[in-house]
């Protein structure tokens, strides 16, 4: 799986092609262990073996921006949460696929290690943060009709097409309705990550009233969801 994390964000830059191009083209939605909001998966080539896209005869052609799952492989993480302690434990479990060469080179490695050789951590931290959103997606908080129908697009633009989500925030009246600082907006301009950590806020705030944007919140203003800004993009992958 692709999305809800950071995982896009180096592979289209790495294409050279926008989010929404990205989506299009390489991935597609499914509905799957969250029965209230869809998943974003990879699309395999089109082949019997269906193998990855960006797999060609030499190895991997986006390898240094691979998603997690091929970094953090041949290990899996489980996150166990203690609400009663305040912390989370990380559970690491060892697969094999025997396809793998890997599995037959004779240096062993740490759990520490492997998460520091591979740069894991840093979409680990990512996941985390999807963990919370996913949470309220859960609660099936979209309403009825009309109405939960924008949501549900605001909130997939929001997770996922961080290109689009990023015109939205900078170029439309969001700004005038929001107290964000201009270092953030900055950093929201270039930097990918910085934008989705945004969008996580941002659907918190419109689904709950709660999180880091409501006390940034002009008072008296409600969030508005306008077709004009929803665009059909976006839409397609909801479905």
């Amino acid at each position: 799986m692709y999305g809800k994390k950071r995982e896009g964000f180096g592979m289209k830059k790495r294409l050279g092609i926008r989010s929404d191009e990205f989506l299009d083209k390489y991935t597609f939605s499914a509905v799957r262990d969250n029965p209230f909001f869809p998943s974003v998966m990879l699309r395999m080539a089109e082949h019997p073996q269906k193998p990855c896209p960006f797999l060609l005869p030499d190895g991997c052609s986006i390898y240094e921006d691979r998603p997690s799952s091929c970094r953090t492989y041949p290990l899996e993480r489980a996150v166990a949460r203690v609400p009663q302690q305040g912390r989370r434990e990380d559970h690491y479990f060892l697969k094999h696929a025997p396809y793998c060469l890997g599995h037959q080179e004779e240096k062993e490695w740490t759990v520490e290690e492997w998460i520091a050789n591979q740069e894991i951590k840093p979409y680990n931290e990512m996941n985390d943060l999807w963990v919370n959103i996913d949470t309220i997606f859960r609660t099936n908080p979209w309403g009825h009709g009309e109405a939960a129908s924008k949501k549900l697009r605001m909130a997939f633009m929001a997770c996922f097409n961080v290109d689009q989500f990023r015109r939205f925030v900078l170029k439309s009246s969001f700004r005038s309705r929001f107290d964000v600082s201009e270092e953030r907006v900055e950093k929201m301009k270039m930097d990918d990550v910085e934008m989705m950590k945004f969008g996580f806020e941002w659907v918190e705030f419109f689904l709950t009233g709660r999180g880091a944007l409501a006390s940034r919140f002009a008072q008296g203003n409600q969030p508005e969801f306008r077709k004009s800004q929803l665009r059909a993009k976006t839409c397609q992958h909801t479905g």
